[in-house]
């Protein structure tokens, strides 16, 4: 499903079809195998001990990790078509996956990815909350929030400028990576935990130069 949402597009699988649970249970197995090996991954390069690299799960020949890769393709070329791309099914596209876990008591706090074009967030594990509770009036849970971009809209805890996704295991999301998002915190007793990818377009059907 593709939403529109304010000025741009986000698009929406509740459950992609792809993913079974056994897919889900083998891709946070590889990640934790990749996290392992890369434990300051996620640390800001200013923080971090070790000379850190990154990974790539789509890198990875593992059937999991390719079925993953497949999906993304897919799915941007649908985006591309919908946000009205020129040639959508010829433009190439270039993105890194890695995978993110909040434990409980944990969330992401507002941001966006300012360096490339869009973020896809497939959930491989995702607790059970009882939504009713109130913690110190944070948004608590463990769901997805898209903020409302425009500029005069500033004041992000009013929820009619906010667009909420309540994820289940195997919900999967693409959005532009302009958007500010952020995860409620973390109530339930088990970790939040999903494979994100930061998308670029190279639009090479285009008369575009190096500058």
């Amino acid at each position: 499903m593709i939403k529109s949402l304010w000025s741009t597009n986000v698009l929406h699988d509740h459950r992609a079809i792809e993913v079974t649970d056994e897919v889900l249970q083998d891709l946070i197995a590889i990640g934790n195998e990749y996290e392992k090996d890369h434990p300051e991954t996620h640390v800001p390069a200013a923080m971090r001990n070790s000379a850190e690299t990154s990974y790539n799960l789509l890198a990875d020949n593992r059937p999991s990790c390719q079925l993953y890769k497949l999906m993304l393709k897919q799915r941007m070329i649908e985006l591309a078509k919908a946000e009205g791309f020129h040639d959508p099914e010829n433009i190439r596209f270039e993105a890194v996956t890695n995978m993110r876990r909040f434990g409980p008591m944990e969330y992401a706090k507002p941001h966006n990815h300012r360096s490339v074009d869009y973020v896809a967030v497939l959930f491989l594990q995702v607790g059970i909350t009882d939504y009713s509770i109130d913690v110190h009036q944070k948004m608590a849970g463990n769901r997805l929030h898209l903020l409302d971009p425009m500029p005069m809209r500033n004041r992000w805890l009013n929820h009619n400028m906010l667009h909420p996704i309540s994820p289940k295991p195997g919900s999967f999301i693409i959005h532009p990576a302009s958007l500010f998002h952020t995860t409620e915190l973390n109530l339930s007793d088990i970790d939040l935990i999903a494979l994100v990818s930061n998308i670029k377009i190279v639009d090479n059907v285009r008369n575009y130069v190096e500058l």
